[in-house]
């Protein structure tokens, strides 16, 4: 219809489905439109002719991006899928809402748009592309569990589980075995760049040994147990006894006893120190190394997970309910409490987000929930980079940033490490030979930033 004539231009006759959710939108340039009549539909306004046709279980909501090349179909499984607006091929799925992905909007910049479900708003920027899984690993351990897998500073991959508990050292390409150690229980404590790990010495006493070559550095005395370890192993977190009592930290060279943890409960608990160690995480609780003091404690429901950044200025927490907080240190070390020293709060994820990891540089904070979502962000504007689907892995997720490759390595509780790349060339390469057909102009300008004849 002629919004200033009130004539009717043109009439498209639509196939109607009993119980369909009927919906329609025209496109920012007003040449063509989308209609959802339990099938996804484009026709061509001026000619009145059906352009495509696609088939979606139950779509709910639409929207288009803002240059007319993309729309986002919403559907009541909770997945968006990014369709091509000349072909209706598939472009993306973006996981992320629970059932009833319903309504969608496109922002003013025409790259973003936002989503809701019965419960969440999430905004995604179409810009910007998912991670892109590049190698399965079998790591030849069963029962892998926590905190793993973990990249060492020189390169290993480790891994750990039973039977035996024990943990690994592995070729982080093709999972060739390099070193394995019998560990004391399967919930293995590794510093924080994952070069040492605790094994058991010659006396059946825990040790702190090198996941590179299985060196022993520090042996603990009989009866008490390692919850942690600093990053160059020069401090310990000690539990006696079956019941991990008298938690306490440790100077390895001389054996003294620089503090106690009061009132902590340390079973299957383990420490985590900053890089310069003049921090340590423990559940809840932070504290300071060389004071002893407790600095703060996560608000709320608590921490899932927790992780200092490699240059020991921040400190990352996930909840329990799928929140991530970014934390300064030095205004911990400044005297100011957790709710002082808050950076950023971010709602990252719908669920338990037990998986964290820094990425080398400082530059990003990857976050894993138990559904298997892996997501990527910006610690500086708390914006999300990236995010992809470890759907293999759905539970129990956990993940870590290779040293110097722009890989992730994820783990579920079926035993296998998924590798993805975070980096847009390698993600572009990826494509490239998976293609069955050519790239069209479209997909050259959006995912090549050229024309296919530059390429």
């Amino acid at each position: 219809m002629d919004v200033d004539t009130g004539e009717i231009v043109r009439t498209i006759e639509l196939e109607l489905l009993p119980l369909a959710n009927y919906q329609l939108s025209i496109s920012p340039q007003g040449d063509r439109l989308v209609v959802l009549t339990g099938s996804v539909r484009m026709y061509d306004v001026a000619s009145g002719s059906k352009l495509w046709e696609v088939d979606i279980d139950r779509p709910l909501g639409l929207t288009w991006t803002g240059d007319g090349s993309r729309v986002l179909i919403g559907a009541d499984s909770g997945v968006l899928r990014v369709l091509d607006a000349d072909t209706g091929v598939l472009l993306e799925e973006l996981h992320g809402h629970g059932p009833f992905a319903w309504s969608a909007d496109t922002l003013q910049d025409g790259e973003r748009v936002i989503t809701s479900d019965d419960f969440t708003l999430l905004t995604w920027d179409l810009s910007l592309q998912g991670g892109q899984e590049v190698a399965v690993i079998d790591p030849g351990v069963t029962g892998l569990t926590r905190p793993g897998p973990q990249v060492s500073r020189d390169g290993w991959l480790i891994v750990n589980g039973d039977p035996p508990p024990v943990f690994a050292s592995l070729d982080p390409t093709t999972g060739g075995r390099q070193l394995e150690m019998e560990a004391p229980n399967r919930f293995a404590t590794f510093n924080e760049d994952a070069s040492l790990a605790v094994g058991l010495a010659e006396t059946g006493s825990q040790a702190i040994a090198s996941t590179s070559d299985g060196s022993v550095r520090y042996v603990a005395p009989p009866g008490w147990t390692i919850h942690g370890i600093s990053w160059d192993g020069s401090l310990v977190l000690l539990a006696q006894g079956p019941d991990d009592l008298l938690p306490r930290v440790v100077d390895t060279a001389s054996g003294t006893v620089l503090f106690e943890l009061a009132d902590q409960v340390m079973f299957f608990m383990t420490g985590s120190f900053s890089r310069r160690g003049d921090l340590l995480m423990v559940g809840n609780q932070v504290y300071d190394v060389q004071t002893g003091n407790e600095v703060g404690d996560v608000p709320g429901d608590g921490a899932a997970g927790s992780a200092f950044s490699p240059d020991s200025s921040m400190l990352a927490v996930t909840t329990w309910f799928g929140d991530l907080l970014l934390y300064d240190t030095t205004r911990l070390l400044d005297g100011l409490q957790l709710d002082g020293a808050l950076l950023l709060e971010i709602k990252a994820h719908n669920a338990q987000a037990s998986g964290i990891g820094w990425s080398p540089d400082n530059s990003m904070i990857a976050t894993a929930e138990l559904g298997g979502q892996v997501r990527v962000w910006d610690p500086t504007t708390g914006a999300m980079l990236q995010e992809f689907d470890s759907r293999y892995d759905a539970d129990n997720q956990f993940l870590s940033f290779h040293p110097t490759d722009p890989h992730i390595y994820t783990l579920g509780l079926n035993d296998t490490v998924r590798v993805y790349t975070h980096d847009v060339d390698e993600l572009i390469a990826i494509a490239q030979s998976r293609l069955t057909r050519g790239m069209t102009e479209h997909e050259c300008q959006q995912y090549l930033g050229g024309s296919c004849e530059d390429q």
